[in-house]
C-alpha cells in the first residue's frame, strides 16, 4: 500500500507542478544524464510530449507506447 501511493503521489505531483518547474526538472535531469552517464544509452518514458524537448538532448529514437489508455512517448538517448 505505501509503495502503490507513492506512484500515486508522485503521478499527481507531476500533473499538478508549476510549468516552470517541471521545465527545470527535465532540463536539469538531462544535464546529470549528460554529464555522469558518458558512453550510456538512457530511456524515458513520458506522456508530457513538450517536456521531451527541455531534457536538450539529441533522441536516438522516439516509441509510441500507451500507458493503459495513455499515450506516451518511450525516448531513448544515446550519451557521449
Amino acid at each position: 500500500m505505501r509503495k502503490e501511493r507513492r506512484k500515486c503521489d508522485l503521478a499527481m505531483t507531476h500533473q499538478n507542478a508549476k510549468s516552470e518547474e517541471l521545465e527545470a526538472l527535465y532540463r536539469d535531469f538531462g544535464e546529470r544524464m549528460k554529464n555522469s552517464f558518458k558512453d550510456c544509452q538512457a530511456y524515458i518514458l513520458t506522456a508530457n510530449f513538450e517536456m521531451i524537448k527541455k531534457i536538450q538532448l539529441k533522441t536516438a529514437e522516439r516509441m509510441i507506447v500507451y500507458n493503459g489508455n495513455l499515450e506516451s512517448r518511450l525516448v531513448r538517448y544515446n550519451l557521449y
